[in-house]
């Protein structure tokens, strides 16, 4: 990894406009995220599933009578986005991550060499994942809720996104981690040497300038246990373009339901096949190569459908070339009640789903989802 000093470098002089984790940070929403962690940490053993001030938060969310655009969705209306996704059951998704975070906490093979071999065992490998196209924090928030995750790195293009981002990660964390002190927010990651350290990989995320700490009076971003979290606002662009060049090496990396956006923003003949591949490679080339580390690309393969009935040419294209293993499981939207159901459709999906779910009264939407992994071990 390169040193700190080289962001400065011409080949990296466009990435130093994109905002700094902590420009996100308002001293309101340092407040808020530390009222989060207070209220989590307040309770008596694990924290119900839906503390009195999450439930009064989703009450006041406000849905549009009407189908939102992507992209205003994302700038305008990220807490209905998030009580949306709130509703979406990823619990099969969790359970795969989990278990591939489970099998990458493992330390390398140990060499001949006793006392490292000894040592090796002992250790228990931090494992640091990166979740592109982030949005509100579903899958980031999934994956530090596993003891082994030492540092996570959100990117979205669009900052809103990335504030309710920043809430989910940190409730998440105060509630699921209670061997924690705290969480780090910290400006940028970008590769950083601490004295003689032979393992570059180590390095996690610059802390050199300020950083925002939420949790245990006193916590930073070197106590013990502490989560470091960065989250900027980064487009597929800027990951094509060569942004990771200066990341720190991850363990695993999660891509979700956003690649396909890359395609459909080049849709044309093969004129995709540039952008997806250039983004793929950023991604690949970003996993850690002292030991075993794995790219996983996720997306939708059919909504209102119980078995996958999606069969694109992007699936196609991840397995043929690039070797990824494929599995499916349910993701079922699961609302409280007809008129939940109805509101939350029509502000993603549109009139025609919206009208379904209230003729049959339903409150479950059915969808299979495509989870592709590549390993690299």
């Amino acid at each position: 990894m390169r040193e700190e000093s080289s962001m400065n470098e011409p080949d990296a002089k466009p990435f130093s406009t994109i905002p700094l984790t902590t420009a996100l940070v308002s001293s309101k929403l340092r407040h808020e995220l530390q009222h989060i962690w207070n209220v989590a940490r307040r309770q008596d053993g694990v924290a119900p599933e839906a503390p009195a001030d999450e439930c009064g938060a989703e009450n006041a969310v406000d849905v549009p009578p009407f189908k939102v655009g992507t992209m205003e969705m994302y700038r305008r209306f990220p807490k209905q986005y998030d009580l949306l996704m709130r509703r979406h059951d990823c619990r099969a998704v969790q359970e795969y991550l989990d278990s591939l975070v489970s099998s990458l906490q493992q330390p390398p093979p140990a060499s001949d060499d006793e006392e490292k071999r000894v040592a090796a065992v002992d250790a228990k490998r931090g494992v640091r994942v990166a979740d592109f196209g982030c949005g509100t924090g579903r899958i980031a928030s999934m994956l530090c809720r596993h003891p082994a995750v030492s540092a996570v790195y959100c990117y979205d293009s669009e900052t809103p996104m990335l504030r309710e981002c920043l809430t989910n990660v940190v409730r998440s964390v105060a509630e699921t981690r209670r061997e924690t002190c705290g969480v780090c927010i910290c400006p940028r990651a970008t590769a950083r040497i601490e004295g003689n350290d032979e393992d570059a990989n180590v390095n996690t995320l610059d802390t050199s300038a300020a950083a925002v700490c939420v949790g245990s009076t006193g916590a930073t971003a070197q106590s013990p246990g502490a989560v470091l979290l960065c989250a900027r606002p980064v487009s597929f662009g800027d990951v094509q373009s060569g942004f990771l060049s200066t990341h720190p090496s991850c363990h695993l990396v999660v891509c979700a339901w956003s690649l396909s956006y890359v395609m459909r923003a080049q849709w044309g003949g093969d004129r995709w096949h540039a952008a997806v591949d250039a983004t793929l490679a950023a991604l690949i080339g970003l996993l850690d190569t002292s030991g075993a580390a794995a790219l996983v690309i996720i997306e939708t393969l059919g909504t209102d459908s119980i078995e996958p009935r999606r069969n694109n040419t992007l699936p196609q294209r991840l397995e043929a070339e690039y070797g990824f293993e494929q599995r499916w499981v349910r993701t079922d939207y699961k609302f409280r009640d007809t008129a939940e159901a109805v509101a939350l459709t029509r502000f993603f999906f549109g009139e025609s789903m919206a009208r379904r779910m209230a003729e049959e009264e339903r409150t479950v939407l059915p969808e299979c989802t495509g989870i592709w992994t590549r390993w690299r071990r």
